[in-house]
């Protein structure tokens, strides 16, 4: 693959000539191909995309998008070729589908599915105002104190495992306390590896890497891979140790009852079944630009040269994504009947 088709896969990747829905390849048929197997055009094609969809993850964007910003045809197309190339450990959790509770058939005409992975937003009802968030933050800023503040307890803090209870003692100032015999780390502990994960989002990620490090019974394994370019070591959990699977399952369930939490918090409701979809901030941004240029009568072509010219494109910008809106963005963000903010 040449650079000038590799840029063109990675401008206009994951969408149909026309539509929002996107062409599926036959992928059924492909064997499987380790990466460093792989020719070299291939090949950091390849790494190029497993750091796209890496990036991606870290910075929360949904699996539709990082299908497209890594130049995958799809969500689907992406899961396939991760686990072709011997990444699965790359496949986030696939939840079984469940019951659709009779409410939620009703959402089914206010978001299309597609297999982008989130639904996309179609229609808006009523809007109902929300308190600033910037209310929040005294509480915020406190929890955030007391939390620091209690960094000090792990100091002297001595544990064991036994029977699958954490047992912890420790010594501070000649004085003893005993911790208990609990089925979860002691406090505050649980609390701050449980933000470390919410912060990763996956198991992955180097952060909790170092806390398994830091933790966990085990010691971190030596992974050596031959590269084009030469030996590559990376350190990680050993799998006979640490089941990576469970906790990347773990974690993510996590980060989706956290995000229930917040709903309920914030006036939301938790529904089973279909949601009502999503517009992306990359939408949202230019989201208002392009509903005013359909008042004034501008072609869509027109509006996506100016949309493209005016606006960055966005954090991926160092690993060389084009992040160019195209024609079947521009027209979809057209049929949104959300009111924006003035």
């Amino acid at each position: 693959m040449s650079s000038q088709e590799l840029k063109e896969r990675r401008r206009g990747a994951g969408y149909a000539s026309e539509g929002c829905e996107p062409t599926l390849p036959r992928v059924d048929s492909l064997p499987n191909q380790r990466i460093d197997a792989l020719p070299e055009d291939a090949r950091e094609q390849a790494y190029w995309q497993v750091a796209v969809v890496c990036t991606c993850r870290g910075k929360g964007f949904s699996e539709g998008e990082t299908a497209i910003k890594a130049g995958f045809s799809s969500v689907e197309d992406m899961y396939f070729r991760l686990k072709q190339l011997g990444l699965s450990s790359l496949l986030p959790l696939r939840e079984e589908p469940k019951n659709v509770a009779p409410e939620a058939e009703e959402l089914r005409s206010t978001a299309s599915t597609t297999s982008l992975g989130k639904r996309k937003a179609r229609k808006f009802g009523k809007r109902i105002p929300l308190p600033p968030a910037e209310g929040a933050i005294n509480q915020f800023k406190g929890t955030a104190e007391l939390l620091i503040k209690d960094l000090k307890k792990l100091r002297g803090l001595e544990m064991y495992l036994q029977s699958e209870r954490f047992v912890g003692v420790s010594n501070e100032d000649g004085k003893r306390r005993a911790w208990g015999a609990r089925q979860t780390p002691p406090e505050p502990l649980t609390t701050l590896i449980a933000i470390e994960a919410l912060i990763s989002g996956h198991a992955r990620g180097p952060a909790i890497t170092y806390l398994i490090e830091a933790l966990h019974p085990s010691e971190l394994i030596e992974v050596r891979k031959e590269t084009a370019r030469g030996t590559f070591t990376e350190r990680k959990p050993d799998p006979e140790k640490v089941d990576m699977e469970q906790l990347d399952n773990a974690i993510r369930r996590l980060r989706k009852q956290a995000g229930d939490v917040a709903k309920l918090i914030m006036g939301s409701k938790i529904r089973r079944g279909h949601d009502t979809g999503e517009i992306s901030s990359r939408d949202h941004s230019v989201l208002k630009l392009v509903k005013q240029r359909e008042q004034e009568g501008i072609s869509d072509e027109q509006i996506l040269e100016e949309v493209n010219r005016r606006f960055d494109r966005g954090p991926l910008a160092p690993l060389g994504v084009e992040e160019d809106f195209t024609l079947n963005e521009i027209r979809y963000l057209k049929t949104l009947s959300f009111e924006d903010h003035p």
